[in-house]
């Protein structure tokens, strides 16, 4: 199973982004479509039963583009848990040609977080610099999604982003069991890079509600 949409899930995505569908919901019923054709297909050429490969959840990684490469990183430490993560997120190099603010924030942005099921933070020293990470949490959290922040592989303690400490429903370290409870909505802690509690952070967050 690969870990990104598929190729026909981006299609709709990137037809919605250029006006060929009207809404999310359009987007969502197009991807039905499309997992049901695929199942058929492998039903009449003989595949027999389409085995799902653990849990898979639509994600959307928001991240600084310096950190593209721990991405995979991230998702490749699920999958070994049992976890399939789809990400929609935009690592560097594509839509560069994409120079206005809103149709960047509202035409490419939103309407991948509005498919994704759960917003990931990727948390790295610099990230809480990004007015783009923080954009995308923000977002996130007036559609209603649930906001998981991960540290990086080896990081130290740092500052959060501001709308993650503001928004953020858990914190968790490099470990595949603890962001799949976080991811899954199973655990609401926040957590050190270390794994251990992090109370101060806990009560910020929730004095900023």
């Amino acid at each position: 199973m690969n870990d990104e949409m598929s190729a026909e899930e981006r299609d709709i995505l990137d037809r919605f982004e250029k006006g060929g569908l009207r809404s999310a919901a359009d987007v969502e019923q197009e991807i039905e479509v499309a997992r049901k054709a695929a199942h058929n297909t492998f039903n009449k050429t003989g595949g027999g039963k389409v085995v799902m490969a653990g849990d898979l959840r639509n994600v959307f990684i928001s991240h600084i583009h310096e950190d593209d490469d721990g991405l995979p990183r991230l998702k490749d430490l699920v999958a070994r848990h049992g976890m399939t993560c789809r990400d929609a997120s935009i690592t560097a190099g594509k839509f560069n040609s994409a120079t206005n603010e809103d149709y960047i924030k509202y035409g490419i942005l939103k309407p991948r977080i509005e498919w994704a099921g759960v917003l990931v933070v990727y948390v790295s020293p610099d990230t809480k610099n990004s007015d783009w990470v923080n954009w995308e949490i923000e977002c996130a959290h007036r559609e209603g999604k649930r906001i998981v922040g991960v540290w990086e592989w080896g990081a130290k303690d740092c500052e959060l982003p501001e709308a993650l400490e503001r928004y953020g429903d858990a914190v968790v370290g490099w470990n595949g069991e603890s962001i799949i409870d976080a991811i899954n909505g199973n655990a609401n802690e926040w957590r050190k890079p270390d794994g251990s509690e992090w109370d101060y952070r806990a009560i910020k967050r929730y004095a900023c509600r």
